[in-house]
């Protein structure tokens, strides 16, 4: 499983990384999880798309067998109100190829995503926040956020 995870874009490496321990530390927790590795920020060849405020954090199971939780549904709703806790922390749940292969394609990096164009960036900023507070009254809509 892949979590893609952001921080205010004015997060500090320091913050970030305290922020991914709390992550990782969150995940860890559950019987199903086996290992869990975070990639924090870009590497310096800019070879990623990613924010220095972003981090894919890779979950890696145990058999199912030693498994608690019913089904990967189950697990990730409960793994989804346990990373809820985390202040500041905003993420998404996916599978690495997946995230990958719809980041290279389309550049968003979601299932669904809006692109607002144009040269000013408060007024973009402004446009966007108005997006998702319309975007969050449509029923089914989840994990609403504008980047």
């Amino acid at each position: 499983m892949l979590i893609e995870s952001r921080r205010i874009p004015s997060a500090s490496l320091d913050q970030g990384m305290a922020v991914s321990a709390d992550v990782e530390r969150t995940l860890k927790r559950f019987p199903e999880v086996a290992n869990v590795v975070t990639n924090l920020g870009r590497p310096q060849e800019a070879t990623e798309t990613m924010a220095l405020n972003q981090a894919d954090v890779y979950v890696t199971f145990k058999p199912k067998s030693q498994w608690r939780a019913r089904s990967l549904d189950d697990l990730t709703a409960q793994m989804d109100s346990a990373l809820g806790e985390i202040p500041g922390l905003d993420y998404e749940f996916s599978a690495p190829m997946r995230m990958r292969l719809d980041e290279v394609v389309s550049g968003v990096k979601t299932d669904l995503g809006i692109k607002v164009y144009g040269d000013s960036l408060p007024l973009l900023q402004e446009k966007a926040e108005e997006i998702s507070r319309l975007v969050e009254r449509v029923r089914g809509a989840e994990d609403v956020s504008s980047a």
